[in-house]
């Protein structure tokens, strides 16, 4: 189920019962080579893993959209990470087969046409690294 930045929000719970419930959250992702998130409602029961396949089914928004979703499928080519950010803005390597959106959202302030919302939220990166060590 798919649901997409203009669907209305009145489906979203509460921090606590997310992670089990198939309830929606707004997705904030990014990688580090892009300045600011782009966003999507998904459920909160898909993996990261499965939440990034739900991304690149979605039509992007905008050229900033698309570029994200290029750079994504770069990060991924290769070794890469998935970062959850935290409260203060901390960053948590997770194992994107285990974590669900609903097990990273907090509830954060975000602009909504009826003004300023505490929406849960869930946020994360994909970060591509490059291995360390001599070739084998």
């Amino acid at each position: 189920m798919l649901m997409t930045r203009n669907q209305d929000q009145s489906t979203l719970g509460s921090s606590s019962d997310i992670s089990t419930t198939n309830t929606s959250v707004l997705v904030a992702y990014k990688t580090p080579m892009t300045p600011r998130p782009s966003t999507a409602y998904l459920p909160s029961t898909l993996t990261l893993r499965q939440t990034l396949g739900e991304l690149r089914r979605i039509p992007p928004k905008g050229e900033a959209d698309r570029r994200l979703i290029q750079q994504l499928d770069r990060e991924t080519s290769g070794p890469h990470d998935f970062l959850v950010v935290g409260r203060q803005g901390e960053l948590t390597k997770v194992d994107p087969e285990r974590t669900t959106l609903g097990a990273i959202a907090i509830p954060r302030e975000v602009r909504t046409p009826r003004g300023t919302e505490k929406l849960p939220t869930a946020a994360f990166e994909v970060q591509a690294y490059a291995p360390v060590g001599l070739p084998a």
